[in-house]
């Protein structure tokens, strides 16, 4: 069985980092833009995870998922700017 992505290490380490570097920004206006897509990260990634899930009435369809994982792409490039 394929892991979730929300628990693969990846991704939570990714999150970890993201979260202590928000946390130590000085900026509150940079601040809370960049919570704003750390959150919407862990909403991404939980959309990606309910389109993979065998619950959707046995129909698993990755495709469409794509508009999700496009969308985790640009914040994923966003969030590592603070590096």
């Amino acid at each position: 069985m394929i892991k979730k992505l929300s628990q693969q290490s990846k991704i939570k380490q990714d999150f970890e980092r993201y979260k202590i570097a928000i946390e130590k920004m000085q900026n509150q206006n940079v601040k809370k833009q960049f919570e704003i897509y750390l959150k919407d990260f862990q909403q991404q990634i939980n959309l990606i995870d309910e389109g993979h899930s065998s619950y959707n009435n046995g129909y698993i369809d990755p495709k469409r998922n794509r508009d999700n994982v496009e969308r985790l792409v640009e914040l994923r490039t966003k969030l590592e700017t603070l590096f």
